[in-house]
């Protein structure tokens, strides 16, 4: 049988890096979202383009249209508010 080729990280490894600078700094409610956002389209187009000079100006663009429609805003908040919340799961015993 034909293997399917890998289609890249889970969303939820946006989230885990989130999570952790969260953790890590105090960051502002902007700063996480860019951080969120940043990371699932980083997911979604791989690490070379997340690599380009020109991510960064994607970001910023993308955030910025979310925030200007209410409804998505209040979605990327609930998901920050979602992955600050996170507690790590502790390892499952075998």
């Amino acid at each position: 049988s034909e293997s399917q080729p890998p289609t890249g990280p889970a969303p939820l490894d946006a989230a885990a890096r989130t999570l952790a600078l969260a953790r890590e700094r105090a960051l502002s409610e902007r700063e996480l979202g860019r951080i969120l956002v940043g990371g699932l389209l980083a997911d979604e187009f791989g690490a070379k383009a997340a690599s380009d000079p020109k991510f960064a100006t994607l970001v910023d663009a993308v955030l910025d249209q979310i925030e200007t429609d209410t409804e998505s805003a209040a979605l990327l908040r609930d998901a920050i508010a979602d992955v600050v919340r996170t507690e790590p799961r502790a390892p499952e015993d075998s």
